[in-house]
């Protein structure tokens, strides 16, 4: 089966990266418009608070989804992860994993928006970062 999808191996890693960089980076630009919103008025509030449950349900979720899919298309492919092939893709798949959690708390906080935002949602969208660096150091380096 590896074989037969080897021809597009390139194509199912560039549209992978293309669907990462839309999920990262509203992952990256939510928390910032959540800050705004709670400095905002009520209007400016409301509004901000529908960009963000608008960005987060028509750009990161379906591309974080896709990033799921992609990746394991990739994995199949290049056969990553198996014995003899290091330990570098299990640690960049739990570093996914806990971005796809940090995903999941993200849309509770939105939900919770109108009412409350936490102090440490801030602190931890910036530990979101060092682990998306994290990631692409695993993947570029295969550093084990």
């Amino acid at each position: 089966m590896q074989e037969a999808f080897m021809p597009y191996y390139g194509l199912f890693k560039s549209f992978h990266l293309f669907v990462i960089i839309f999920w990262l980076g509203s992952m990256i630009v939510l928390p910032l418009i959540l800050k705004q919103a709670g400095l905002a008025s009520k209007e400016g509030k409301r509004a901000l608070l529908e960009s963000a449950k608008t960005i987060r349900a028509t750009i990161a979720t379906p591309a974080m989804v896709l990033t799921w899919l992609l990746g394991i298309v990739l994995i199949v492919i290049t056969g990553a992860g198996a014995p003899g092939t290091g330990g570098w893709m299990h640690a960049k798949l739990v570093i996914v994993l806990i971005l796809s959690a940090w995903h999941g708390y993200s849309g509770k906080v939105i939900r919770n928006a109108e009412t409350n935002i936490p102090n440490s949602y801030f602190i931890l969208s910036r530990l979101s970062h060092l682990l998306i660096v994290g990631s692409i150091l695993l993947a570029v380096t295969k550093l084990f």
